[in-house]
């Protein structure tokens, strides 16, 4: 694994104030594979940035298999178009023998997000084959995906990049991401420098291809990102928090990813963890993947998520406090990983809730769940990313809780809820307004909370007030009363 040095991005925060000291007494709460969510509060981020533009009026979707698409294809429809997707162009599949094209797949892709309304995303990936000198490693999966590295021929490359921007960018495609996950090696065989040069390339032949087009990083995988928000605290000189915020964000990760993310529980171990190759890899990744917003050279930042839902504030603090002040963050990855089977679906379905809510709270311009339906792909085939709906396309209890997501956002403003005790955001549709909160420990008062909720319902205080528990409800509320929640003028 080759080792590259990190320059300069684990440096202070400045733009996010981004305080763990609350969890260290806390962080070995809930850090079983199937523990519910803390009952104590996130670490508290304190965003400075100006509020972020919408991007898109669909800032919540999802990612489905192809080969199931007319399984899916009611709940989809139900989302009323208000759902993105993304899906991966790979320069190897689409010409496997030089000098042919088949795009028959990736037609098929765009026909079907076209019959229901949705934003098309592509990832664009090399892949290894001719067009490398050859193939690197073995194929994994059913779809025999190989490793990307830097073409052998750039010319080549660039006839493949303009034959794809010409094609599909004539039916809405606008959003084009390069590579996916370059901190895997199983998806990006070259070096860090290499990864930065083939973005940059990308970026100019797609951008003269179509000017208005929007370019994106590989996104940076979950537990990888991880390592740079641990890093960032310990340059900042606060190994306390640096251990709560790593106890936090891998609480998941225990059972499934032991070598790499371990359980630990003192300073000792973490260092010995942090100066490993595979953390000190992780960096030179994530340096150069921010290096490529802070230069320009991306529209947008693409990020995974796939930690327990109190986590989110870590991660988008961190970032936020890396890019631009004005770089959207794009979520298309998003979802829970590793889940314990005999864990309640109501459980489940209020982490979906939280999940999606901190991030957009946060002010994540596009969260996509991944994936939206069950594929017990484990081992012993259990579940290892929860899905919305049954692998025949049944929806569970979350669907119907995402669904109500979906219209809450679509062509909506959305600010982050401020009110003491509460989490959540605030949504505004013209002369419609949303709330979507729930408490981080005891009930909350709450006697604004008294109109029409589509999802989940208000509770009774100790001092027999209508107030808001730890289960998420999506109320009505008046404008002015939105304005108020959300501390924007009304």
């Amino acid at each position: 694994m080759p080792h590259v040095p990190v320059r300069s991005v684990f440096r202070p925060l400045v733009a996010v104030a981004l305080t763990v000291g609350t969890l260290a007494a806390c962080a070995s709460s809930g850090g079983e594979k199937g523990s519910a969510a803390p009952a104590t509060s996130p670490p508290s981020v304190v965003l400075t940035e100006p509020a972020q533009q919408p991007v898109t009026r669909f800032p919540v979707g999802v990612k489905y298999a192809r080969v199931a698409f007319d399984t899916y294809k009611p709940y989809l429809t139900k989302l009323g178009g208000g759902s993105g997707t993304f899906y991966e162009a790979t320069w190897c599949d689409v010409e496997p023998t030089e000098g042919t094209y088949d795009w028959s797949e990736l037609d098929e892709v765009t026909a079907q997000a076209e019959s229901v309304g949705q934003e098309l995303m592509l990832k664009v990936r090399v892949g290894s084959c001719w067009a490398t000198g050859g193939q690197i490693g073995e194929a994994r999966g059913a779809k025999a995906k190989t490793a990307s590295t830097t073409p052998a021929d750039m010319a080549k490359y660039d006839a493949f990049l303009n034959a794809l921007v010409a094609r599909y960018g004539a039916r809405g495609v606008k959003e084009w991401a390069i590579e996916n996950e370059v901190n895997n090696t199983a998806q990006w065989a070259g070096t860090p420098e290499e990864y930065v040069a083939l973005v940059e390339h990308a970026a100019e032949v797609i951008r003269a291809a179509q000017p208005d087009a929007v370019i994106l990083d590989s996104g940076i995988s979950s537990p990888t990102m991880g390592t740079g928000i641990v890093v960032d605290l310990l340059a900042q000189n606060k190994p306390d928090e640096a251990l709560a915020a790593y106890q936090r964000y891998y609480a998941r990760r225990h059972t499934s990813r032991t070598k790499d993310y371990p359980e630990i529980s003192t300073q000792a171990e973490l260092q010995k963890l942090v100066a490993t190759d595979k953390w000190k890899y992780n960096e030179a990744m994530i340096e150069a993947t921010l290096g490529l917003a802070n230069d320009g050279v991306i529209d947008r930042l693409q990020t995974h998520f796939y930690e327990r839902w109190d986590a989110a504030p870590l991660l988008v603090g961190f970032l936020r406090s890396k890019i631009p002040a004005d770089m959207p963050i794009e979520a298309w990855e998003v979802g829970l990983f590793d889940v314990d089977d005999a864990m309640p679906e109501a459980q489940l379905s209020e982490e979906v809730t939280k999940t999606v809510s901190q991030l957009l709270a946060y002010g994540v311009a596009r969260v996509l769940w991944l994936p939206l339906a069950a594929d017990p792909n484990g081992t012993g085939g259990e579940e290892k990313r929860f899905g919305l709906l049954e692998p025949d396309g049944t929806p569970r209890l979350v669907a119907n809780a995402y669904e109500q997501l979906v219209k809450v956002t679509t062509g909506a403003t959305l600010q982050p809820l401020d009110s003491k005790g509460l989490m959540g955001f605030v949504s505004r549709q013209g002369d419609k307004a949303t709330v979507v909160a729930w408490a981080a420990e005891a009930p909350v008062p709450a006697d604004w909370a008294t109109g029409a909720s589509a999802l989940g319902s208000t509770t009774t205080t100790a001092g027999g007030a209508t107030g808001i528990g730890t289960s998420p409800v999506m109320v009505e509320v008046p404008v002015a009363q939105a304005a108020q929640l959300s501390g924007a003028p009304g």
